[in-house]
């Protein structure tokens, strides 16, 4: 289980535990310290803006602070960030779940609805898991606006997948493998 407190899991990671810092950086971690996870840091995840609060197998919360910077040309939050923030979330506690079997999950079908349009401010969101099986899981993902009004929602079907195999000595850039390696898993 993963909440921003300091705590440290155990994990498959130990590149995560050779760097260990103070404080929750989950999404924007230059070193991965706090969350015993591969970085998470990529030029994609950091323009949707999702920052990640909690992180367990069965509950993923967070915020984007959305505004221009995520606006399609008629100035509305585009909607491919809510995916994105589908995406993202459910993976993440869909991996931690599976992930003391040695797994990880990698999205196969991600259906995002868009409710209303959203122009700026904080939009929350929430993931927790419909279904988990052996091989495949089914996770919900909620994005609220500051009034607690549903902006959008998706589901997102998934494949639980080995891990890649670990290098024996891994440097800072470890966690690029596990992300290159998911995606040719797909």
């Amino acid at each position: 289980m993963l909440s921003c407190d300091g705590r440290q899991p155990p994990g498959p990671f130990p590149q995560a535990a050779s760097r260990r810092s103070t404080g929750c950086d989950v999404n924007h971690d230059h070193d991965s310290a706090d969350d015993d996870q591969p970085p998470l840091e990529s030029a994609f995840l950091n323009a949707a803006g999702l920052q990640i609060t909690r992180m367990e197998p069965n509950r993923v919360e967070g915020f984007i602070d959305a505004g221009a910077d995520h606006h399609t040309p008629w100035g509305i939050v585009h909607g491919g960030v809510y995916a994105t923030a589908v995406e993202s979330a459910a993976s993440l506690g869909a991996s931690l779940a599976v992930q003391p079997q040695g797994q990880f999950a990698v999205g196969v079908n991600n259906q995002t609805d868009f409710l209303r349009p959203h122009v700026s401010g904080r939009l929350a969101v929430t993931a927790t898991p419909i279904q988990q099986g052996r091989m495949l899981q089914l996770w919900l993902v909620e994005l609220t606006n500051e009034q607690g009004k549903l902006v959008a929602r998706g589901q997102l079907r998934l494949a639980n997948q080995p891990l890649p195999a670990q290098p024996a000595s891994r440097g800072t850039t470890g966690g690029a493998s596990v992300r290159s390696n998911a995606a040719e898993n797909r």
